[in-house]
């Protein structure tokens, strides 16, 4: 269940991860920063004494042996102080890697249990964008705190300290530098934030226009169209509307950053100046003058190091107020099917499929104010073979997929053997195996690409080589170099194979059929297969479904030929349904098809 965290709270969430995730390393950090945060200090203190030691030489004549030890530690200091920067950037860069390892770990594993739904959602990918994309402004958050806490800020009250004992009204001085860099810093932060939120949609086109042109899955049509010049165009005008707004924040950024400095730039000229006077007068020794001078330009300094990581904490806060929320929403549902039974033990939580039946069920897509499906009802029996019939754009695919429990209807129910598919999505959708037509080519082995249809049996050939052969796809695991440990595409390895798109297709059918599940859906499973071997692939079909439940998707009369019975679906409603011959008799729709595509057929045999 969605939560709407505070920033705080968002906060207090992230660092109690990050500990979990990378505490030793974090206190590590911590340690590194306090020790580094009091070399400066005492280097400024040594620097006093020492002057002052020289100035008492200088007027007495007298040598003091205290000023060896002085030197000496001096110098031990400056080295401490060159050598810690290696020993924090090991530590650093380790945390990081720990940090982004976690909260990139945390935000893959939940997306898994995301709807399928919400990935047709325009509203809900330009929020999934936002915060995948800013993962890392997490763990900078986090970076940030740690040198922020134990090194500035000790570093700050060591400073102040040292200001108190000598001259107090410098305090002034280093809240004023401090309050005008931090104000700069947090109104440029919260800009930028805001900025990276109203670019979301332009980003994600930029992004999009981008993969069109460096993609290799589209860059056959690119030159066979010669479209690179038009799709650049679109790139650039994306990338313009992007630049054009960060780069005038960019030019505000540094406009009133380099007005802060000045700020604090002629504060400290002042200060100086006064601090000359008072040295003048003898009311400040020598040594002590130096020591503020040299205090002076590092506090400045350090002022704009805590603004700026403040600002960066404030900037991060927002994002893990985003991550946050976005993680509670599906953690609920992470945790629910997470703690599942073994799907082998409970492989049929419904029972043995008896029937599958379709309650007045409308269902319409995200964004969208016309129903892709509407008020459709029928029922599927154990052991019957349904074809659902239609031209491209009717909703049988809809169908198909509200069917296996990919999509819930947004009106009507769905039951299995009397219960409600919504009830419990996991378990139903356990039921089915499903062919897609718009299937997924996915760069891993043959065997893997299989196993994706029931993943628990990745290792069980026995039942890999039972959807092989179902699918007829022995000759093509004969062929490849390494059967079915041959990696499928050459995207990401040149050892990888390329497949027709024949072959992907009967890989599909492979995933479908793999643990024979208790009801086979198959949607246009014979739309890239070449008109031979289609008929060996119908035959084939013919004989796997024989005596098992199976809903058949497509807008052949061939393919349909094979169901017991036939749906004709049109504008997403059920307009006739019965046999082959009964369709017929009834003179419809259905015959209307059957005879437009037997003239097509004829048409092009006597060609």
């Amino acid at each position: 269940m969605r939560q709407n965290h505070t920033k705080l709270k968002a906060f207090i969430w992230t660092l109690k991860q990050s500990i979990k995730s990378a505490g030793f390393l974090l206190i590590a950090m911590a340690v590194i920063s306090m020790f580094n945060s009091v070399m400066f200090p005492l280097s400024s203190i040594l620097l006093r004494n020492m002057t002052d030691h020289v100035a008492n030489i200088y007027a007495t004549g007298v040598w003091k042996s205290d000023f060896v030890w002085m030197a000496s530690l001096y110098v031990a200091l400056f080295f401490l102080q060159n050598t810690i920067p290696f020993s924090n950037a090991f530590v650093y860069f380790r945390t990081q890697f720990a940090l982004e390892k976690h909260f990139e770990g945390m935000f893959a594993f939940n997306i898994r249990h995301i709807p399928y739904i919400k990935f047709l959602d325009a509203s809900f990918m330009q929020n999934y964008t936002l915060v995948h994309n800013n993962v890392l402004n997490i763990c900078r958050g986090i970076l940030d705190l740690i040198p922020l806490i134990f090194f500035s800020c000790f570093q700050l009250i060591f400073t102040l300290v040292i200001f108190i004992q000598n001259t107090p009204w410098l305090c002034f001085y280093l809240i004023i530098v401090f309050v005008v860099q931090y104000s700069v810093s947090k109104y440029i932060a919260k800009k930028k934030y805001l900025l990276s939120k109203e670019q979301i949609k332009e980003e994600r086109y930029q992004t999009y226009y981008k993969t069109l042109l460096t993609s290799k899955e589209f860059a056959r049509e690119l030159r066979i169209f010669s479209a690179q010049n038009r799709l650049f165009k679109k790139w650039r005008h994306y990338y313009e509307l992007l630049k054009e707004k960060r780069l005038h924040l960019a030019l505000k950024d540094i406009n009133y950053t380099a007005l802060a400095d000045l700020t604090g730039i002629v504060l400290e000229i002042a200060t100086i100046l006064i601090l000359f006077l008072l040295a003048l007068s003898g009311r400040i020794s020598v040594g002590v003058f130096v020591m503020l001078y040299g205090l002076l330009g590092h506090v400045r300094e350090q002022a704009g190091s805590i603004s700026q990581r403040l600002s960066g904490i404030y900037t991060s806060m927002l994002y893990m107020q985003d991550f946050a929320d976005f993680i509670s929403e599906y953690e609920g549902i992470q945790k629910n099917s997470d703690s599942r039974p073994n799907v082998q033990e409970t492989a049929l939580p419904y029972g043995k499929f008896q029937t599958l039946t379709f309650e007045n069920v409308s269902f319409c897509y995200p964004n969208s104010k016309q129903n892709a499906l509407k008020n459709v009802s029928f029922t599927i029996k154990k052991g019957e073979i349904v074809s659902i019939l239609g031209y491209n754009g009717s909703g049988k695919t809809t169908l198909s997929k509200i069917a296996c429990g990919l999509l819930m209807p947004t009106e009507g129910t769905v039951h299995l053997n009397g219960k409600s598919a919504a009830d419990d999505p996991w378990a139903y959708s356990r039921y089915f195996g499903i062919g897609f037509q718009d299937y997924a080519k996915i760069s891993v082995s043959l065997k893997e690409n299989i196993a994706i249809g029931c993943s628990e049996y990745i290792n069980d050939n026995e039942k890999i080589h039972t959807a092989v052969e179902n699918a007829n796809l022995g000759p093509l695991v004969d062929k490849l170099p390494m059967g079915l440990d041959t990696l499928l595409g050459k995207d990401y390895d040149d050892f990888g194979t390329d497949l027709s798109g024949g072959e992907w297709q009967k890989v599909i059918l492979a995933r479908a059929y793999m643990g024979e599940p208790q009801v086979l859906i198959l949607d246009e499973p014979t739309a890239s297969i070449d008109p031979l071997e289609e008929l060996n692939m119908l035959s084939n079909i013919r004989k796997i479904i024989s005596g098992r439940t199976a809903i058949l998707i497509s807008h052949r009369i061939g393919f349909a030929r094979l169901a017991d019975r036939i749906i004709m679906i049109r504008d997403g409603r059920i307009i006739e349904q019965g046999s082959h011959d009964e369709l017929l008799k009834k003179q419809g729709y259905y015959a209307e098809l059957f005879e437009a595509q037997k003239n097509l057929y004829l048409e092009r045999r006597a060609g």
